[in-house]
């Protein structure tokens, strides 16, 4: 659909999108797990998803599992997915932190690399009576970084307490680019927080080696009784 965009839209189609997804940041090829599909699903251009005009200009000429296929994105919205159990090449039990819906979704790579409260941003789409993964953030995030993403969208959305999120309200295109954006602002910090960490470890570590090599003269230097 891609192509179909560029050639409908115009050559300035993809970097207008690819501005306003990653804003100031630098996107790099793993980012497109997320951002193709929200680009052809979620972000309008002229009024609608591309999806839909993709479907309205060549869906006769689709087969029909392609078609059902599109047609399944249309209720797919991007979110914050907890891991709550893993099957280990099968795929993982999430819970949707912002609507409080869970189910098990097929993603077996997802179940060799992901753990426990471990948080990932993206979209779900039910298909066939499967759950799978169709468009995700390279990047996971601890609990409680994902909880504080979940916090931010949730003032915006003016939901308050634990009410469930509704799901017409992560329809909303500006809903969808807001948690997006929340999500990189939070995975900047965490990885900000790490970096620190690390340096001050290995700071440690060189006074640590220091400390050790300063008691390691001294002793040396203390007389011997047996000399």
């Amino acid at each position: 659909m891609l192509r179909f965009a560029r050639r409908r839209f115009g050559e300035g189609w993809l970097p207008n999108a690819m501005e306003a997804f990653f804003e100031d940041m630098a996107g790099e090829s793993e980012d497109l797990q997320l951002f193709v599909p929200w680009a052809v699903h979620h972000w309008p251009t002229e009024g609608r998803p591309v999806r839909e005009w993709f479907l309205e200009d060549a869906g006769v000429r689709l087969e029909g599992a392609e078609r059902k296929w599109l047609e399944a994105q249309r209720t797919a919205v991007v979110s914050v997915w907890e891991v709550r159990e893993v099957y280990e090449g099968e795929g993982l039990g999430v819970k949707d932190l912002l609507r409080g819906d869970e189910c098990f979704v097929r993603e077996v790579l997802g179940s060799m690399q992901l753990g426990a409260r471990d948080a990932v941003l993206g979209r779900v789409v039910e298909y066939l009576g499967l759950s799978v993964f169709c468009g995700l953030h390279p990047v996971p995030l601890p609990s409680m970084w994902a909880a504080e993403v979940v916090r931010v969208a949730r003032t915006g959305l003016k939901v308050r307490g634990r009410k469930p999120v509704p799901h017409e309200k992560l329809m909303d295109p500006e809903a969808t680019l807001n948690l997006v954006h929340a999500w990189q602002d939070a995975e900047l910090e965490w990885e900000e927080e790490l970096e620190a960490a690390e340096c001050a470890l290995t700071l440690a570590a060189t006074f640590l080696r220091d400390g050790e090599r300063a008691e390691l003269i001294a002793v040396r230097s203390e007389p011997r009784l047996w000399e």
